[in-house]
């Protein structure tokens, strides 16, 4: 097994420290220290307990401008202080570590064969383009159209009123909730959270829609989703919770679970965590199939497969993340257009490997994009908000 990538590399280091690697991932981080002296100094190192947490450190409390400075100065590492830690705490930050840029970031910042010249930086616009925030608007059916603030993170939406979650009013007690169907979206870049009138909770993400009747508790409780969205159904046994969308329909009694039904990809999934569901495929494909908790059902244009995933990945975004597993790069860039709110285009012949890592979806699109590029497998240049990628 030949790891040409960085991020594989972290990945490997990780979990060797952790005791997870298997007789051919062994081999194969035994082939990569070999390889020379650089990679032999560079793992000897993070074998240090200190120097790990150090890099965990550096990542979570990124400073874009110190850490590319110290890029362009090259390798200049300041003593450090040898400090003892219970493996069991070493072993935890490393999990948390696992397949993310932690120690990629830290391993492509220190090449002193590497160097940046921000004054040619084809990413230096980057800089300016922040990531996503709180933000998302709701039409009554009267038309009206509300624009939610951004200080807030989430709605509650009752028959009658609309409040944030701290009790402070969206609308006046004197405006008229008024209408059969309430519409709440996000666009690019925007987040947020709504609790439905029977009490279920629905984190939208970015570029997500729902839409439902407001007094949908009395008979059926049926809400439309376009994009993605993570839900924990009230439970009412007599009043089924249906999430329907162009190409399935998903019903449910009282559980969590997340759907990714963005129209720009070419597969729904829907992940369980909790509870117990049933999915239906619609349109040409008269399928069902009843998920259980830890499932992930993959829907294709003729096709509805289960299989088990680590759910944890499913939900990363609602918890402020992204999670990228053997990932193609044109669905990594998906994903950060949404967030970022960028447009994106691809130069010639794009590499199919697949990238992993985490990623806090706080971080700067710069800090995504250099690292991306230390994989050495994609290079990208920014215009404004336009981000082309290429080889």
């Amino acid at each position: 097994m030949i790891f040409e990538d960085q991020f594989s590399i972290s990945d490997l280091i990780v979990r060797h420290l952790q005791g997870r690697l298997d007789i051919r991932e062994q081999e194969a981080l035994k082939s990569w220290i070999a390889a020379s002296d650089h990679n032999k100094t560079f793992f000897e190192e993070f074998k240090n307990d200190a120097m790990l947490m150090s890099a965990l450190k550096e990542f979570n409390s990124l400073d874009e401008e110190a850490v590319w400075a110290k890029t362009n100065r090259g390798i200049n590492r300041e003593k450090r202080v040898s400090i003892r830690f219970n493996y069991r705490m070493i072993a935890t930050a490393a999990a948390v570590a696992v397949m993310t840029l932690g120690v990629w970031l830290y391993y492509a910042s220190n090449q002193s064969d590497h160097h940046i010249n921000h004054r040619g930086d084809p990413l230096i616009s980057a800089k300016d383009i922040t990531p996503g925030k709180n933000g998302a608007t709701i039409t009554l059916a009267n038309g009206k159209v509300i624009q939610l603030s951004d200080v807030q993170s989430g709605v509650v939406i009752e028959k009658d009123r609309l409040a944030y979650t701290d009790g402070s009013s969206v609308i006046s007690d004197k405006e008229s909730m008024g209408g059969l169907e309430v519409t709440a979206e996000t666009t690019k870049g925007q987040t947020y959270t709504f609790t439905l009138p029977d009490g279920t909770k629905v984190w939208l993400n970015a570029e997500s829609k729902i839409s439902f009747a407001q007094s949908f508790v009395k008979k059926t409780r049926d809400i439309f989703l376009e994009g993605e969205a993570y839900f924990e159904v009230a439970n009412n046994k007599k009043v089924p919770f249906v999430v329907k969308s162009n190409r399935q329909q998903v019903e449910v009694l009282g559980t969590h679970f997340n759907i990714n039904t963005y129209e720009d990809e070419a597969v729904v999934q829907t992940t369980l965590l909790e509870g117990s569901v049933r999915i239906e495929g619609v349109a040409k494909l008269n399928v069902q199939k009843t998920l259980q908790p830890g499932q992930q059902a993959v829907l294709t244009s003729n096709t509805l497969n289960v299989k088990a995933v680590d759910v944890n990945d499913a939900v990363a975004w609602k918890n402020g993340d992204f999670v990228f597993k053997n990932e193609p790069i044109e669905s990594i860039m998906r994903k950060l257009s949404r967030w970022y709110n960028v447009e994106v285009s691809y130069e010639g012949e794009i590499s199919a490997k697949g990238f992993n890592g985490k990623v806090s979806r706080s971080k700067n699109i710069y800090q995504v994009l250099k690292a991306l590029e230390s994989t050495k497998s994609i290079h990208f240049r920014v215009e404004g908000r336009r981000i082309t990628a290429m080889e």
